[in-house]
């Protein structure tokens, strides 16, 4: 009777690892053709990839007082050593091959990719009392999406841009070894889990969410919040934060320049958050007319533009209507980990920002956004009894996926250099507001 269940038990892991292994073969398949233009690029040399790539830390001889130098200076308020590494080391081998560096980052986002799928499968199959069948559905079309939606292609596309799949890399890595953690308590997993935060830290400085994410996933992983197990859990994580906001204020931005400022007024910042919101929404649902830089409608002290000024109500009348559904745990986890991991970059911070949203910063906020549309196509294909319908969907669904396939190989394309990239861009909007697009930047 054991050598029975043990062999069924062999066999049905079989199964499940060899779904794994085919579902993630075909996801990756479709990544690489999405981003294939990309190895032939070139670097972004009217933009930062003229000092983020082409530095002296780059092309240095790599020695101990060039990685100490390459741990301890930032420059433009940019600091991230383990990707400056990445850069030095590609360089001993390829020199500028503009080849190399793209390999690099495309090998990054798929190895995200498989991260991707492993941690929502984990997390689904420890936290929900959904079937088999629909957790492989929910994966399968969750990672899909974060492996080619166009609004991926800023991060891939741009070499300067790698440092964010690196960091979400160990981003990620340090999220599944806390689930291991919180499903078996293993001290090592923990261990493991701030090890590789710190990693995130040292790949690109603005991933200090994640203490809220532990919050998030004790939350999911049923640990009481006034127990003593959740404070053990997330007060290392926060402490671990405040000392890398310290370091972020006043060693890689600089106090100065973070505090004294001519920004926006706090009512104002409640528009332009609102607003982001929205515009990063409507960018992750309608990913058209995708551009480089998405300027600010508005300076400080100037007057906000009606659709701005609404935005909040708006924000508030979705989330009332909402709430009965909001609130449960499988659509309040996504949601949650959507907002949390844009608090940094819609303005609600007194930041130097020129730009009221970038694709870039979508790169780990789109998860959320995928999981709640996988969750409400799989409740589709299992309530709906009408066929008619149930084709329609299906349809919908994979025409979906295509357009998405066709937009990320277009805007691939048009990422091969700084000339095409502004000038294709500029083409998309020259008909707009040029408080919106204003033709002057485009030369800078």
């Amino acid at each position: 009777m054991i050598n029975r269940i043990i062999l069924k038990w062999k066999s049905v892991g079989e199964i499940r690892h060899r779904r794994i292994f085919l579902s993630l073969s075909l996801i990756c398949l479709l990544t690489l053709c999405a981003f294939f233009p990309t190895f032939s690029n070139d670097f972004q040399m009217g933009w930062d990839d003229q000092w983020m790539v082409y530095n002296p830390m780059t092309k240095g001889h790599l020695d101990w007082n060039l990685l100490k130098k390459i741990f301890t200076t930032s420059f433009n308020g940019q600091w991230g050593p383990l990707n400056q590494l990445a850069y030095t080391l590609i360089f001993q081998f390829t020199a500028y091959s503009s080849f190399a560096y793209h390999v690099y980052s495309f090998i990054l986002h798929i190895t995200n990719v498989c991260m991707v799928y492993l941690l929502v499968d984990k997390v689904l199959r420890d936290c929900s009392y959904l079937s088999d069948t629909r957790i492989n559905r929910i994966n399968f079309i969750t990672t899909l999406l974060f492996a080619i939606h166009p609004l991926q292609v800023e991060s891939v596309a741009w070499i300067s841009a790698s440092k964010i799949p690196l960091s979400t890399l160990f981003y990620l890595g340090a999220a599944y070894a806390l689930t291991v953690f919180l499903k078996v308590r293993g001290l090592k997993c923990y261990l493991v889990s701030l090890t590789l935060y710190a990693c995130s830290y040292l790949s690109k400085e603005n991933v200090l969410m994640f203490p809220l994410l532990a919050v998030l996933l004790c939350f999911m992983y049923r640990v009481p919040l006034t127990s003593r197990m959740f404070w053990l859990t997330v007060l290392p994580f926060f402490v671990i934060t405040v000392g890398f906001g310290l370091h972020l204020v006043y060693e890689v931005s600089g106090y100065n320049e973070v505090v004294h400022i001519e920004t926006f007024g706090v009512v104002q910042r409640i528009m332009l958050c609102a607003s982001s919101l929205a515009m990063f929404v409507y960018k992750w649902a309608f990913p058209v007319k995708l551009s480089w830089m998405y300027w600010l409608p508005v300076m400080p002290g100037s007057e906000f533009p009606l659709w701005m000024m609404l935005a909040p109500m708006v924000l508030l009348a979705v989330c009332f209507a909402a709430w009965t559904w909001i609130r449960k745990p499988m659509a309040a986890f996504p949601l949650a980990f959507f907002v949390i991991h844009l608090l940094f970059v819609i303005h609600l911070l007194f930041l130097p920002r020129n730009a009221i949203i970038a694709d870039r910063y979508m790169y780990l906020p789109i998860l959320g956004l995928n999981i709640l549309l996988a969750f409400a196509l799989s409740w589709c294909l299992e309530r709906v009894r009408v066929r008619w319908l149930r084709h329609a969907g299906m349809i919908i669904f994979f025409s979906m996926i295509l357009s998405c396939f066709a937009l990320s190989f277009q805007r691939t394309k048009q990422w091969h250099d700084s000339k095409v990239l502004r000038e294709s861009d500029f083409l998309l909007y020259k008909n707009e507001d040029p408080a919106i697009f204003p033709v002057n930047h485009m030369n800078n």
